[in-house]
């Protein structure tokens, strides 16, 4: 495991891993915006002064594709595992019409809800 630095929480750093792809500033507006809260969460968050709530970390996965237990306490794998886009929609395509339309209903349901 990589060293720390000092001034951040080890929670921070696998948030940092989750999103290396983004400078400290993208970082902290991209947690802003995906959590709902504003900078001096983030900070907080940041140095340990509050912890992070469950409903932000899984925002942060959702988006990331990183798991909320590695998130949170570092165990289990770091990414969710990809599902294979073939075999989904051989099962898919082996639903009933109303098994579809149901599938469906609940994506455009959230596609709604992320869209928020």
């Amino acid at each position: 495991m990589p060293k720390l630095s000092e001034d951040v929480t080890p929670i921070w750093e696998r948030i940092r891993e989750a999103t290396a792809d983004l400078s400290e500033s993208e970082r902290s507006k991209f947690l802003q915006d995906i959590c709902g809260v504003r900078q001096s969460s983030v900070s907080r968050w940041r140095v340990g002064t509050n912890d992070i709530a469950l409903e932000h970390v899984k925002s942060i996965c959702a988006r990331t594709g990183f798991c909320v237990a590695y998130i949170m306490d570092g165990t289990g794998p770091a990414r969710q595992e990809q599902p294979d886009i073939d075999q989904l929609m051989r099962k898919f395509e082996g639903l009933s019409e109303e098994g579809k339309e149901r599938v469906l209903e609940f994506l455009e349901f959230q596609a709604g809800r992320d869209a928020d």
